[in-house]
């Protein structure tokens, strides 16, 4: 059952009309606005396998005297590499590289830290 409230056949009609109208007028605007929502969970699982990867890190250097929590925290690393390079592919695809992210998060921060330090 989804939480989106249901159409009528009038409402779905002309829906379709201005979808079709928009893709005749802006065929660029539809194809980046496609786009879009990959970009947004290849971020959310490149944040995510970042996290992993240090968690599994932890668990490997933290953990060494237990050999099962060594090798889990290897497979836990293994299958955040791979979360990062999928993800990073996704980003490089639609034309957002990780990297531009990464320096726009850090200038965020960097933003955010300034004003509490003036509002202080």
């Amino acid at each position: 059952m989804t939480d989106e409230p249901s159409l009528s056949e009038h409402e779905q009609r002309i829906l379709a009309e201005i979808e079709r109208n928009l893709a005749a007028e802006d065929p660029d605007f539809v194809r980046r606005a496609t786009e879009a929502r990959p970009t947004t969970n290849a971020s959310r699982i490149l944040r995510l396998s970042i996290l992993g990867f240090i968690v599994g890190l932890a668990l490997l250097l933290g953990y060494t005297t237990n050999l099962i929590l060594g090798v889990v925290g290897f497979l836990v690393m293994l299958a955040s590499v791979v979360g990062v390079v999928s993800s990073a592919r996704t980003l490089a695809a639609v034309g957002r590289s990780p990297s531009t992210m990464f320096r726009d998060a850090w200038k965020r921060a960097e933003d955010r830290m300034r004003t509490r330090r003036r509002d202080q």
